[in-house]
């Protein structure tokens, strides 16, 4: 797993002083990304993306329809990958949840060691609605705890689930076998 993470350049020098979160230790060392002002600038978002795509051949992305229309849609039109809704209740998160567990558990879930992604990590802890059903959510209420490269993980997670936006059709590649 690699994470990015961005923050408004303001809002972060707001939360350091506030907050004693080190965004700007963290800047220097290349695991968060400052954009200009008090607003998230999405062409940054899209930029990394975009070579993100290039790089790991990016087929779909799993989003979190919150606040990402515009995102969303840049990336539809600019990069032309697919975007699947992924809404963070508990019928879409479970499966994913759960196989984020099911990685946790085994060790087989290897990312590239970034603080911010340890300290989202640590501000995540899990819901459960009482019918074995989970999904994670923030261990302490408040803007500054974010935890938004995990639900991004589940995200990701859930599309992978899914199975591949296109399956290929049995009359494919030979057509139907009879035994």
């Amino acid at each position: 797993m690699l994470a990015w993470v961005w923050i408004p350049e303001e809002r972060a020098a707001e939360v350091e002083e506030n907050d004693a979160i080190p965004y700007s230790s963290w800047r220097e060392a290349g695991w968060v990304e400052f954009t200009p002002g008090d607003a998230v600038d999405y062409s940054a978002i899209l930029r990394t993306i975009e070579a993100a795509a290039d790089r790991f051949s990016i087929q779909r992305l799993g989003f979190d329809p919150w606040n990402s229309h515009h995102l969303i849609q840049l990336i539809g039109e600019d990069l032309g990958l697919e975007c699947n809704q992924v809404a963070q209740g508990f019928r879409q998160l479970n499966a994913p949840a759960k196989r984020l567990e099911w990685l946790l558990r085994r060790g087989q879930l290897r990312h590239n060691r970034s603080p911010a992604l340890r300290w989202t990590a640590g501000n995540a802890t899990v819901a459960d609605d009482g019918s074995g059903n989970i999904r994670p959510k923030k261990a302490r209420r408040g803007s500054v705890h974010k935890m938004d490269p995990i639900s991004s993980l589940c995200n990701a997670l859930a599309v992978e689930l899914a199975g591949p936006a296109n399956p290929p059709s049995v009359y494919e590649g030979g057509g139907l076998k009879t035994i």
